[in-house]
């Protein structure tokens, strides 16, 4: 359940136009989670229904950030594949570094941070991590 809700939950900071609806999104994301994986038989039903209208009301943008999230995965293969080609030494310049900008590639979505590995590149979202 996690994954399925992954793979639709993943609109960015960008995508909302204050603050407020950035973290009220995370709220529901976090809600929809806990409902589904920890709630009785009616809590996992209305969350369900809750999930399927949200997916309903956002699939450009889910279709949207799913091609950009494809798109920075291919960005990101051919840096490794070319930095591999040069022998395995990788000069480090600011093309090797993420980039501040909000399509940041292997960006993580807060509701998913804890998972092993995860990495955090948007310092709005994480203000606390150096």
């Amino acid at each position: 359940r996690r994954n399925n809700i992954q793979h639709h939950c993943n609109l960015r900071r960008t995508d909302f136009a204050s603050l407020k609806e950035w973290n009220d999104y995370l709220e529901f994301v976090e809600d929809l989670v806990y409902d589904l994986c920890h709630g009785n038989g009616p809590e996992r039903k209305a969350a369900e229904e809750r999930f399927k209208q949200w997916k309903a009301q956002n699939h450009e943008k889910i279709e949207r950030n799913r091609d950009l999230e494809i798109s920075e995965q291919i960005k990101a293969e051919e840096r490794k594949q070319s930095a591999t080609q040069n022998d395995g030494d990788v000069e480090m310049n600011d093309s090797n570094q993420p980039s501040k900008n909000s399509n940041d590639a292997g960006r993580i979505h807060p509701v998913f941070s804890h998972s092993v590995g995860a990495i955090c590149v948007d310092k709005e979202d994480a203000p606390n991590i150096p």
